[in-house]
């Protein structure tokens, strides 16, 4: 559960970093840098804006996160039910990724890719790597 403390942290530090969903790269490794502009709650689950690239909204919405880490460089969510992912790329055409938990395995939905399912139902949700050393 997100308390006011840890989102009042992420939102005076506004980290930054390549992005991770259970172990699945936006992108390639440390390729894409994305930072923080805002946390909140919305309806009891988490939303991260982030720094757009192609003007439209860069957002990141986390169901039921239980464990939040913040080591200075890299940002840790560990433990959700949903993560969604939205962003736009090109002429103003938006991409969704949709990560759903069932029984401990993870589902990957996309409005571009199709489903599949993941097998790093180990990693954390969510994890903005900032160093890769």
């Amino acid at each position: 559960m997100i308390d006011s403390k840890m989102l009042n942290l992420i939102n005076a530090k506004k980290p930054d970093g390549s992005l991770q969903i259970f172990g699945h790269w936006f992108g390639r490794p440390y390729d894409d840098n994305h930072k923080v502009l805002f946390a909140s709650l919305k309806d009891g689950h988490l939303v991260i804006e982030f720094e757009s690239y192609d003007g439209g909204p860069n957002t990141l919405e986390v169901w039921d996160p239980e464990i939040i880490r913040f080591n200075g460089l890299n940002l840790e969510i560990c433990d959700a039910t949903k993560v969604v992912h939205t962003w736009y790329y090109g002429q103003g055409t938006q991409a969704r990724r949709e990560y759903s938990v069932t029984d401990g395995n993870v589902v990957l939905s996309s409005n571009f890719e199709g489903e599949w399912p993941i097998n790093w139902t180990t990693e954390p949700a969510v994890t903005l790597v900032r160093d890769r050393f």
